[in-house]
């Protein structure tokens, strides 16, 4: 809890701050993902990946980065043989079975201190000296345990994919809880032997 001399504002999160509450969510998308469990094998596939950004600034009011799987040039192959499988998106010639993933999580950010909260972040807080002077102090305050997991919606995207890659869905099933693929899609050919 402050003290009378500390005051706390909600000061806007910096971009690093905001880039590690950006990879948690994708380290939760990914966990979550049945497609990348252990027992998955892909002989072909391809994913793009995104973030977009939504800001309340007027001079940069959305900013949007990606990147896509992309064929792996001779010498990384010797290398690693195991990137022969990975390809642009989407899959050229793909199987019948293949199959077409995607999910989007998004997050609305109403007060950076609770984000910082529920990332362990400390809080900036401008702190007055005995002197006068008013200094910022970076503070940890206790995560909440009711803090939850914040404003996070995931939405399937799979058709809004199939549409934009100009594919259609193969005939292989999803996880069983239907779920697509971490990050922004992907198109996997299902085929578990070994390509090598």
């Amino acid at each position: 809890m402050p003290s009378s001399k500390e005051i706390v504002s909600n000061r806007a999160l910096s971009g690093p701050e905001l880039a590690k509450l950006i990879r948690a969510d994708f380290e939760k998308l990914l966990d979550g993902e049945g497609l990348l469990s252990a027992q998955m094998a892909y002989g072909r596939v391809s994913y793009d990946l995104r973030i977009r950004l939504h800001m309340a600034n007027p001079h940069h009011p959305e900013s949007e980065i990606s990147i896509a799987s992309r064929a792996r040039a001779k010498q990384e192959i010797e290398a690693d043989p195991n990137l022969a499988v990975v390809e642009a998106p989407p899959l050229a010639s793909p199987p019948d079975d293949s199959v077409v993933a995607g999910v989007e999580a998004a997050r609305e950010i109403t007060s950076p201190n609770m984000e910082r909260i529920r990332t362990g972040e400390p809080i900036p807080v401008s702190v007055k000296q005995m002197d006068g002077t008013v200094s910022t102090q970076h503070i940890k305050y206790p995560q909440d345990p009711d803090a939850g997991e914040g404003a996070v919606t995931v939405r399937d995207v799979t058709e809004e994919t199939l549409a934009e890659w100009k594919v259609e869905q193969g005939t292989a099933p999803v996880d069983a809880a239907g779920n697509g693929m971490g990050g922004q899609a992907v198109m996997a050919d299902m085929n578990t032997s070994d390509p090598t």
